[in-house]
């Protein structure tokens, strides 16, 4: 347990340590131990440990210790019986679990890499679909008996030949086919009556064929129809699909919602379809619904409805040619807010009555953007109106339906009365990027899954122009690009197991995989990089190009090089650009390049290999993606005895080795490679060049860019965890944040420091380098903390870092202030309500230091009626911080049968080093149960993730301990159990490597 002051080290900390039945609440104290451990004062010290909280024992002076409290004895006969028989229990216990772990003391056995079963699942090209009728009608009352939660459906799907067949072969999953009432029929004349023979079905692939009597003729057109019914899905592992159901609560009534979530493969679970992106047809809704939902919302606009008793059906034009994962039905009471853009496109915002106002910046900054977006591609935007929804339980942040766009509840509302700045930004960076998709995904789409980037990589880019153009006073660029982006792509990718951008997929768990960074901040740092070296003008005359080639078709990335090339050599009389070439690289291997620059003189040489957060790790599967050689890598570089420090210069580096001039530089002079991040390279310098670098970043900082000072800041901590340069080095760069003023440079500190602090936190050096990191951050937290107030983006995220950085390490005056706030939060949420940029900070610190029982059940019954989703998540981390250990204990056991025991022990295992040890303790202790309840994979990743924070030979013997206890794993977390060690053993070099230079960087600035 962390003392609240930073600058007693010698300052104890006392608290209750639970209900006991006298309630002496000062009778333990928990101290740091030189172990590691925590030890208890019962008006004596003893070597208690945090698994002897847990078990009643007596000491000299008749103090006991039980999981309730600790209290005097008034019988010592008692005592000491229970103490034997205690003893004896324990010792059969201990004997039990010794017994069984050396019966079974052999390591898994070493993995082989998995296997990859072949994919032979796309549809047959023997027809293709010209347009769909659907008419769906949910169930969503109690009158609807029965069938509530269900929904019947209808389909019409009009077809033509391409070959010659008499089968055909749809998706469908579990739909409930009237097989006996399929129709099929020729849409020629001449052509005489089809009969279907049978049906079959190919689980493996969800396919449903239709075999007819006769063969279908080329080029002819034909109609098949089907009926069907199918329950609603329900939100699962956090994840919503097909067509499902919600519910939300308003004004104490429970109501319920039916909506649809399609992409990828999900449009199969609706209505018998061809489910693949490039089988694009136009589309014809209908929906049956009762008249008290008034709300019903498709793609495009209702054009009629017939009313019947208690439902109506609403019917909508027909859409555009689109692929089919692209429809959205959504059957709810909301109320909607509306618009007309200059185009003259209905552009409107719905959502729960009581969420009206908050509403309006979604309806301004939307509506603003999407003409915007018009303007700047020269393409309108081709459907009469554009919703956007506020769902409650959509796991998607949003999703990109033409005409419908769905998001989750907190990203398209805001009201400045309880939402921070960050809220603000937030919604709009979301609203964005589902606006780029009304043309990069929706418009022109990618021909299938293994190139998705093409949608998704456009529209992480382009969302970032959007919000630049509206807010310019935001500073995207300058201030938070680099966070939302490159930082979060290059986090990712720095392992032999990130995957490419493009990759063949198929399976549904492959094209899962794909929905991570690497097709959206990864791609998108891709076409920064390629923006800058074609220059912006060329890139965008491309891009349009590009994209009026391609309206309502289906592209592949090759299409995007020729357009790209074709502009980049149009004028170009110094060579040819071949985008092909230069790009395929980035795209199909894996990983991105470091770039070690070395200079004499005037000469710098450069060399270029793959970054690797662990220099020791080995790939799963060693050769499962193509390995094309060195990036081309568009070299920028600037140094600072040019008179404009903003221009620069730039060579192409496509060998592994290259050497060229800095013209006019000196001795003094110090040099600076991909300037302003635009490359997705690393840069690591010689020694000598990282010590001018940081002389200049403390002499005047302002001299180098504040996109520079971030990656500088990036990559120096992170090529320090690689072991390619000293932490020490690391450690003096950040000392120059005293004076940094802006957020990026911080941002990047926050996020890359983790390791340092992981590998630091269980030693003798962590206090001096808590120390240190208050020092750093003093400046700016007296400056600035706690001034949550302000409407200015950068100015807010500066105050809400530096308040969460000063309180983490242990700043005493912000813990005060973090345990000031937090009561007055509790006595009154309402007027007292928490930001949510510092609300986890709030929360934790006053469960930590405050150490009421009573507080920690008041915020858990806060927790267990949450239905906000990072509302939720702030909650359960600060309950984690708690310093009463049986309150801990008994909240991972709270959650045993739930899948959120992975984020709460998550949780208790960060928050503290007491959680540390309680959550590893826990979890060997329960791994069969938590097996059964939150499932294998579940429960070995919590096993694994320990590895990350483990450095010792200590932690290496329970990690290998845990292996011997369950060497019978299976393959896969086998390959995980390794990783896992590896990492360990990467730790523990890490530290014999640092440690004593550390230790001494620390003692020699204090």
């Amino acid at each position: 347990m962390e003392i609240p002051s930073s600058d007693d080290e010698n300052a104890e900390f006392r608290f209750d340590v639970g209900g006991g039945i006298e309630q002496e609440e000062e009778c333990v104290t928990l101290v740091d131990h030189p172990s590691g451990d925590f030890v208890g004062d019962c008006n004596n010290p003893h070597n208690l440990t945090v698994r002897d909280l847990f078990r009643p024992r007596v000491l000299p002076n008749e103090c006991v210790i039980t999981r309730r409290g600790c209290y005097a004895t008034s019988c010592k006969a008692a005592l000491i019986i229970t103490m034997v028989i205690f003893l004896f229990v324990v010792s059969l216990i201990s004997f039990a679990v010794w017994s069984d772990h050396h019966q079974t003391s052999a390591l898994p056995a070493l993995p082989h890499p998995p296997n990859v079963k072949h994919f032979d699942g796309r549809l047959p090209m023997e027809v293709k679909p010209v347009n769909y009728k659907i008419q769906l009608t949910p169930y969503l009352d109690e009158d609807d008996g029965s069938k509530r939660f269900q929904f019947d459906g209808e389909v019409t799907i009009l077809l033509h030949c391409l070959q010659a067949t008499n089968t055909i072969t749809l998706h469908s999953l579990n739909l409930a086919i009237d097989v006996g009432a399929i129709r099929c029929s020729s849409t020629n004349k001449t052509d005489g009556p089809i009969s279907v023979v049978t049906t079959k079905t190919v689980v493996e692939y969800d396919f449903f064929i239709i075999v007819l009597d006769q063969a279908l003729t080329v080029g002819h057109q034909y109609s098949i129809n089907l009926n069907y019914f199918a329950k609603f899905t329900v939100k699962t592992h956090k994840e919503t699909f097909g067509f499902y159901r919600s519910s939300y609560v308003t004004n104490g009534e429970t109501r319920h919602i039916a909506s649809t979530q399609l992409e990828y493969t999900d449009a199969r679970r609706v209505f018998p379809c061809f489910d693949e992106p490039a089988l694009k047809a136009t589309f014809d809704i209908a929906v049956k619904h009762r008249i008290r939902r008034s709300t019903v919302l498709s793609n495009m606009p209702n054009i009629r409805n017939e009313t019947i008793g208690d439902w109506n059906t609403a019917y909508f034009n027909t859409t555009p040619v689109m692929s089919n994962y692209l429809i959205a039905v959504v059957v709810t009471d909301f109320e909607c807010k509306e618009t007309i853009t200059p185009n003259g496109v209905k552009f409107r915002v719905c959502a729960d009555e009581q969420d009206l106002d908050a509403m309006e910046f979604a309806l301004n900054f939307g509506s603003r953007c999407l003409s915007y977006f018009e303007e700047f591609w020269g393409v309108l935007f081709p459907l009469p109106k554009l919703d956007m929804i506020s769902l409650p339980s959509l796991s998607a942040r949003g999703m990109e339906n033409w005409g419908l766009i769905t998001y989750q509840d907190y990203l398209v509302l805001y009201d400045s009365s309880v939402h921070s700045p960050s809220q603000l930004q937030t919604s709009a960076h979301v609203i964005s990027h589902e606006l780029v998709h009304m043309w990069f995904g929706d418009f022109v789409a990618p021909s299938w899954w293994d190139e998705l980037w093409l949608s998704e990589g456009f529209a992480r880019f382009y969302q970032n122009i959007g919000v630049n153009h509206i807010y310019p006073q935001w500073q995207n660029y300058e201030q938070f690009y680099q966070e939302i982006v490159t930082f979060k792509a290059f986090g990712s990718d720095s392992s032999l197991d990130s995957p490419p951008t493009v990759r063949p997929v198929g399976w549904k768990n492959e094209i899962d995989e794909l929905f991570g960074v690497s097709i959206y901040e990864r791609a998108a740092s891709l076409i920064r990089m390629i923006e800058s070296f074609l220059d912006k003008d060329v890139f965008h005359s491309g891009i349009m190009e590009y994209l009026k080639d391609n309206l309502y078709n289906n592209t592949e990335m090759d299409d995007l090089w020729i357009h790209l090339s074709k502009q980049a050599n149009a004028g170009n009389s110094e060579g040819h650009i071949n985008l092909k070439m230069i790009m395929d690289p980035w795209f199909r291997q894996v990983g991105y390049p470091i770039v070690m620059a070395t200079r004499e003189n005037n000469a710098v040489t450069v060399q270029q290999k793959r970054f690797l957060l662990n220099p020791h790790e080995k790939a799963t599967m060693p050769g499962k993606y193509p390995e094309l050689g060195p990036w081309s890598i568009p070299l920028t570089y600037i140094h600072s005895a040019w008179s404009e420090i903003s221009s620069l210069q730039w060579t192409w580096f496509s060998q592994s080795t290259k050497t060229f001039d800095l013209t006019g530089i000196s001795k003094t002079d110090w040099f600076l490679l991909n300037v302003n991040q635009t490359g997705y390279y690393r840069v690591n310098y010689d020694a000598d060049n990282w010590r001018k670098l940081i002389e200049q970043l403390n002499m005047d900082h302002t001299t180098i860019s504040i996109q520079n000072r971030a990656a500088l800041v990036d990559d120096v901590l992170n090529i320090a965890q690689s072991q390619d340069i000293s932490v020490n080095t690391s450690l003096q760069l950040l000392e120059y944040l005293t004076i940094e003023m802006d957020y990026a440079p911080w941002q990047a500190a926050e996020s890359a420091i983790k390791y340092i602090d992981n590998m630091l936190k269980r030693t003798e050096a962590y206090q001096d380098f808590r120390r240190m990191m208050t020092d750093v951050i003093k400046p700016m937290y007296s400056r600035l903390g706690w001034s949550l107030t302000t409407q200015n983006i950068v100015q807010f995220h500066n105050a809400a870092l530096a308040t969460r950085f000063a309180c983490y390490y242990g700043n005493s005056e912000c813990i005060l202030e973090a345990q000031k706030k937090f009561s007055e939060w509790l006595n009154d949420r309402k007027t007292n309500f928490l930001i949510a940029d510092v609300r986890q900070t709030v929360l934790c610190h006053g469960l930590m230091y405050g150490n009421s029982g009573e507080d920690w059940e008041t915020v858990f019954s806060l927790l267990v009626n949450a239905t906000d989703g990072p509302y939720s998540d702030d909650l359960k981390y600060g309950l984690a911080c708690s310093g009463l250990p049986w309150k801990l204990q008994s909240y991972m056991a709270k959650y045993m049968q739930s899948e959120d025991l992975v984020d709460v022990v998550n949780d208790v295992r960060d928050a503290s080093i007491l959680g540390y040890y309680l959550a590893w303790d826990y979890v060997v202790s329960n791994f069969d149960e938590m097996k059964s309840s939150i499932g294998e994979d579940n429960a070995y990743g919590i096993i694994w993730s320990f590895a990350d924070s483990m450095n010792t030979q200590a932690d290496r013997e329970k990690y290998e301990d845990f292996g011997n206890r369950y060497h019978d794993m299976s393959n896969d977390h086998a390959i995980q159990f390794y990783k896992g060690l590896q990492q360990i053993n990467t730790n523990i070099e890490w530290m014999a490597k640092n440690y004593d230079d550390v230790v001494m960087y620390l003692k020699d600035r204090t």
